[in-house]
């Protein structure tokens, strides 16, 4: 079977690093480049036209700062991306780029390193890019990705992949704490006051849905980054908007999961 393509660009301004970057890149046959570093303006439209999966950042750029830039460009961009900051041995800048789940890589590139980001994309990849399930065909798969969430009404069947995370918020009439589940088209839906966190991870998958606090739970497939020192949980465009942190003990057995380095 054919691996499928990797789309990368590389924003950096630095033609030399620009040309050992798309030679080392070359071992990887997965990888066609699309472009690489111009005026911030130019960028932007590229991103947008382009549509790749994977960019190679310059953390110094001259004219705009690199996290400034990636947060504009991801809010800019037609689909979401993966960054992979680069820079140079800067102690200071390794080690706040080492204390987050920002991916990074040293210049000069080593093909190793260079080999472990591809593997750790192509992973992330796997797991977050099996299509959303049609509810309106999932008569033929056997109500597979169908769940029933229990409301104070009745029951509500949705697709579970169209769940993009659980919280659990003070009901304002009761005072009382209860779970909600906030669907990708907006859509909350108020669930009984008996369903617990533990509940819900059960019959939805615990693998899939990530509890990352008392009150949160998350589908991983909307989960785009985890912040370790600030501890902010960043999703997908377009719910790159909603706020989320990750309390320190799941911190910890969210790092003994995921964290392959």
């Amino acid at each position: 079977m054919t691996e499928k393509k990797i789309n990368a660009m590389i924003i950096d301004n630095d033609p030399a690093f620009h040309f050992s970057l798309s030679e080392n890149l070359k071992f990887f046959s997965e990888i066609e480049i699309q472009g690489w570093g111009a005026p911030f303006s130019q960028t932007v439209k590229n991103l947008q036209n382009k549509k790749p999966d994977l960019v190679f950042l310059d953390i110094d750029l001259p004219v705009k700062n690199a996290l400034v830039l990636y947060n504009e460009t991801r809010k800019a961009a037609a689909n979401p991306f993966t960054v992979i900051f680069c820079c140079l041995g800067d102690d200071y800048m390794v080690r706040f780029l080492h204390s987050s789940t920002l991916e990074y890589l040293v210049k000069p590139v080593k093909i190793e390193e260079l080999r472990i980001i591809i593997e750790r994309f192509k992973k992330k990849r796997d797991l977050l890019s099996q299509p959303f399930s049609d509810p309106t065909n999932s008569a033929a798969a056997g109500f597979t990705d169908i769940v029933s969430l229990p409301t104070s009404t009745g029951l509500k069947f949705v697709d579970k992949q169209s769940i993009v995370f659980f919280q659990c918020v003070n009901d304002s009439f009761s005072g009382k704490p209860s779970w909600e589940a906030h669907i990708n088209n907006r859509e909350r839906l108020k669930l009984k006051a008996n369903v617990t966190g533990k509940i819900i991870t059960s019959v939805m998958g615990e693998k899939q849905f990530i509890q990352i606090g008392q009150s949160e739970i998350v589908n991983l497939r909307y989960l785009n980054i985890v912040e370790f020192k600030t501890r902010e949980c960043l999703l997908i465009p377009p719910f790159d908007h909603i706020r989320l942190k990750i309390s320190r003990a799941h911190l910890t057995a969210f790092r003994h999961t995921f964290d392959l380095l």
